[in-house]
């Protein structure tokens, strides 16, 4: 065998019993646009969509942000294309043999078509271990786990757009108005000086 094969046997054996010892989270805060101080999401990080948390992990991407392990379930180093909208914090509590570490994470939910997270690269997992991070885009159902959270179903985003819509009607009902204020000048009969006898 040769020996550059071994050394990465050896060192991938190494780096799985830090793997197997950095659980999964088991809280997060989110907080953000039209949050009253945060949302606490609670749940076993590990179980799926079977809790809160779970369903968080699961759909945002937390495992491939947090290992790069996931050849099937990749994160991007580049940001999707389009509009993201409002930008929430996500902070992760996760506990570990070195001490409680927070795993900082940023969710978008009413990007189109799906919800993005993005985890910075670099953040301390164990000692000599770091977050891989990345852009996610978020499997389907990650907005719907974050309104059952508290998020309120009227985001910051549809918001605005609701804001933009009656500016819109406000400026075509004023044109109207001056259309029709100009035609009622227009018929009214003129005033002028009386005809010369």
């Amino acid at each position: 065998m040769r020996p550059t094969l071994v050394l990465t046997f050896a060192a991938a054996a190494l780096a799985l019993p830090a793997a197997a010892t950095a659980k999964g989270p088991d809280y997060a805060l989110l907080t953000g646009p039209g949050i009253d101080g945060s949302i606490r999401i609670d749940g076993d990080g590990e179980a799926g969509p079977a809790t809160p948390l779970g369903a968080l992990v699961a759909y945002g991407g937390y495992a491939t942000q947090m290992f790069g392990h996931h050849p099937k379930d990749p994160t991007s180093s580049v940001r999707p294309r389009g509009q993201l909208g409002p930008r929430y914090h996500i902070l992760y509590s996760v506990p570990t043999p070195d001490g409680r570490r927070s795993i900082d994470a940023a969710v978008y939910p009413d990007a189109i078509p799906r919800a993005v997270t993005y985890m910075k690269p670099g953040q301390t997992i164990l000692h000599g271990m770091l977050t891989h991070g990345g852009w996610y885009v978020a499997r389907p159902g990650l907005r719907r786990v974050l309104v059952e959270a508290g998020l309120s179903d009227r985001s910051v985003a549809e918001d605005g757009r609701l804001m933009w819509r009656w500016l819109g009607l406000g400026a075509l009902a004023a044109v109207a108005a001056g259309v029709a204020a100009a035609v009622v000048l227009r018929r009214r009969p003129q005033s002028g000086p009386a005809p010369a006898a």
